[in-house]
């Protein structure tokens, strides 16, 4: 569970707000689909990991497919995490940012 700071609105001092109960301004349907990209080091060799946010199961295994066929290497795909086999960091950046979501990392 994230946890954000707010100001307290009498008193001294920050207190901790659940994210869950914070008002947000923007509401999530309206934000834009994100991705954060990493490279983490399994048995040695490199792998890509991709962590996709604020689409549907559907799309983000469409997208997790494309991109393993794309990089013509294995990995694993499920609804919020894909995984491809290599480092392949730099055409999974170019790739999601033409099909429209905000990449991190």
């Amino acid at each position: 569970m994230s946890r954000r700071r707010k100001k307290l609105e009498s008193g001294d001092g920050w207190t901790f707000v659940p994210a869950s109960e914070e008002s947000s301004p923007v509401s999530e349907s309206n934000s834009q689909p994100e991705a954060k990209l990493s490279l983490e080091r399994r048995r040695g060799k490199p792998v890509t990991v991709i962590q996709l946010e604020g689409l549907e199961a559907d799309r983000a295994k469409e997208l997790g497919k494309a991109l393993k066929t794309k990089a013509a290497a294995g990995g694993k795909v499920s609804a919020e995490i894909v995984e491809i086999q290599g480092d392949h960091r730099e055409m999974v950046r170019e790739y999601l940012n033409n099909e429209g979501l905000k990449v991190k990392g």
